[in-house]
């Protein structure tokens, strides 16, 4: 369909799939908070992250399991990540009054 050009050229490579996978085990933050946080920071040194998109359930990982993620994350991690300085990149839009 037009318009998909750009996600054809996505596909991987069967061949390269579990290279990909270990590529990325290294840049996805995952494990106990302390680890999470420590790949986070890591990542923020490099980069200068403005946010980011967690994701907290993954295959056939069970509901429960992802909500426990979700909350031990915004318990453990969350206050820390706020806590940490950054620039705004977007300038806020201005309210428009109703004339």
């Amino acid at each position: 369909a037009k318009g998909n050009e750009y996600y054809r050229r996505m596909k991987i490579d069967p061949d390269k799939i579990d290279e990909l996978a270990d590529k990325l085990s290294t840049i996805m933050p995952a494990g106990t908070p302390k680890e999470v946080l420590e790949k986070l920071e890591e990542t923020n040194s490099r980069v200068g992250l403005q946010g980011f998109l967690p994701h907290f359930h993954f295959g056939s990982m069970p509901r429960g399991e992802a909500v426990r993620n979700i909350k031990l994350f915004a318990q453990k991690c969350l206050p820390e990540i706020k806590s940490w300085p950054a620039e705004q990149s977007f300038a806020r839009p201005k309210h428009r009054s109703a004339a």
